[in-house]
């Protein structure tokens, strides 16, 4: 949903006229939204019933810190961040379409206050897309330098156990 999120709103930019640059408008708006809601109902999931697996021993304080702080980071801004895109839009003052949703003008039109939101947002959206990608190298040094179980923890599902020989 985040990849989708990135890619409508730059081919947003590169829309050949308003109409298409107001559909991938209103699809980057959607998938905001849904990507709020999961994350919600994600970040519930995990506080209520979610069982971690401890820490590899060898892994340090510093690594089990920064760990716990990035995946917080992540949920900080997948909840922040739909928040911003729907502030900058309500305070343009116009009324907008999402999901299947026309929501009318909630206010006059902040022009001063619409860019700063849009600064923010824009800025997170970077921040988010850099946590991810720690993340993701994070997760990968531990399977492919450390070899060590991290990796296999945080999937879904239960990995097949190792055969013998």
């Amino acid at each position: 949903m985040v990849l989708g999120m990135f890619a409508s709103i730059l081919l947003k930019d590169f829309a050949a006229d308003r109409d298409q640059a107001a559909t991938f408008l209103y699809i980057h708006r959607s998938l905001g939204v849904t990507t709020w809601i999961v994350a919600i109902c994600r970040l519930v999931w995990r506080l209520s019933f979610s069982f971690l697996p401890p820490f590899p021993e060898t892994m340090s304080k510093v690594q089990q810190w920064l760990a716990k702080t990035s995946e917080y980071g992540l949920y900080a801004i997948l909840l922040i961040q739909p928040l911003t895109g729907l502030g900058q839009t309500v305070t343009r003052g116009r009324p907008f379409r999402i999901l299947a949703w026309e929501v009318p003008g909630m206010m006059s039109r902040d022009s001063v206050l619409t860019e700063l939101i849009e600064k923010l947002h824009r800025r997170s959206a970077w921040v988010l897309l850099a946590l991810i990608g720690l993340h993701i190298l994070a997760a990968l040094f531990h399977r492919l330098v450390l070899k060590d179980e991290v990796l296999q923890s945080m999937l879904p599902w239960k990995p097949l156990p190792r055969r013998g020989g």
